[in-house]
């Protein structure tokens, strides 16, 4: 990365994608299942643990989209901003790979796993079905989502040239939207929108004030620290972490101050260590290759769910390690493949992996 500073958004990256990634695969394995439905209170530390885990990387799409947000001032307004060739770009290097990645998971579901499975039987509304589902609402929803925050990126460009008191009132607006309506579990696109929107403000406005962000003084981390330990420990005791309960407003909350703290965390880490271009590097850098990649492991895993549990115990796959060797291997082999991947499509390699 060309400015120092942005080392933080490269740690932050980094950590976000593998968040995502491990809380997809926590939702197959017996992991999560260590966790109540009901919201009664407990103070278990084996259930507490569970739920921390959890509630640590679930939700953590906000952080990319916050990362997006920032970057989107940082990198793209500051050099001058081009809305046909910015929103080009992204349809070439972020949509197009995610339309290859749908139609080969699409393929693969449809075609390839009922030939293995030996009861294949094409009916082509089914293939319709299997495209409808994996674009709205499957573990690729953020791209359409994103897309439709790059297609209004006029009113954010707005955003950013209003005057400060007019930011803040938006970004009070947009953020008591968020609070009130919550994530929910429609993946639409537009639902989604709502949700998000505050998140990418949030990022802008940031990355606009980031020398203030950085400044401010100690008392201010610590209040943060302290709100949001507040906030954990009441969502830990109870069981705020399923999907209608958990990102509502306490989530929305606890997220947004997350995001702050881990910004700022990483920070301070970049400014004591030096590094270059390390493993975190290499992960921002194909976290889009990372993202597609981990779809077909999801899916290799489930079809072969059932052949695994001959070989795993189920006190083994409630274990958090367990979650851990499938993340990691995941992880491994696709930051493998994915650079020998780019080497051989050249200056193709964005629209096929999206790195």
């Amino acid at each position: 990365m060309k400015k120092s500073f942005l080392q933080e958004i490269v740690l932050l990256r980094a950590f976000t994608i593998i968040t995502i990634v491990t809380i997809h695969f926590f939702d197959l394995t017996r992991f999560s299942k260590n966790v109540s439905d009901n919201t009664e209170i407990s103070f278990n530390l084996q259930i507490l643990f569970t739920r921390a885990c959890i509630l640590f990387i679930r939700g953590n799409s906000s952080i990319f989209v916050f990362i997006s947000g920032f970057l989107f001032y940082h990198v793209f307004y500051k050099k001058g901003f081009n809305y046909k060739q910015f929103f080009l770009s992204k349809l070439k290097n972020c949509f197009i790979p995610y339309l290859i990645t749908v139609l080969l998971f699409c393929i693969i579901q449809g075609f390839i796993t009922p030939v293995i499975l030996k009861s294949f039987n094409f009916r082509f509304p089914d293939f319709i079905s299997f495209f409808q589902q994996t674009f709205y609402y499957g573990t690729l929803w953020y791209i359409p989502f994103i897309m439709l925050v790059f297609f209004l990126s006029p009113m954010f460009i707005t955003f950013i040239e209003t005057n400060k008191k007019t930011q803040i009132l938006f970004l009070t607006i947009f953020s008591l939207v968020s609070f009130f309506v919550g994530r929910g579990i429609n993946y639409n696109p537009a639902r989604s929108l709502i949700y998000f929107c505050s998140f990418y403000l949030w990022g802008i406005y940031i990355s606009i004030n980031y020398d203030y962000f950085l400044s401010l003084r100690k008392i201010f981390w610590l209040g943060i620290g302290i709100l949001f330990s507040v906030l954990t420990i009441f969502m830990l005791s109870r069981n705020y972490l399923s999907e209608q309960r958990y990102i509502v407003s306490y989530g929305y909350i606890s997220k947004l101050l997350y995001t702050l703290l881990l910004l700022r965390f990483f920070n301070l880490y970049t400014q004591k260590t030096s590094f270059g271009n390390t493993l975190y590097f290499h992960i921002a850098n194909y976290s889009f290759s990372l993202y597609f990649a981990h779809n077909y492991f999801l899916y290799a895993y489930d079809i072969t769910a059932n052949w695994l549990k001959i070989f795993t115990p189920i006190r083994l796959r409630e274990q958090l390690l367990y979650t851990v060797v499938l993340v990691t291997v995941t992880c491994l082999i696709t930051l493998t493949i994915a650079p020998i991947l780019k080497k051989i499509f050249g200056k193709y390699s964005k629209m096929i992996i999206g790195a």
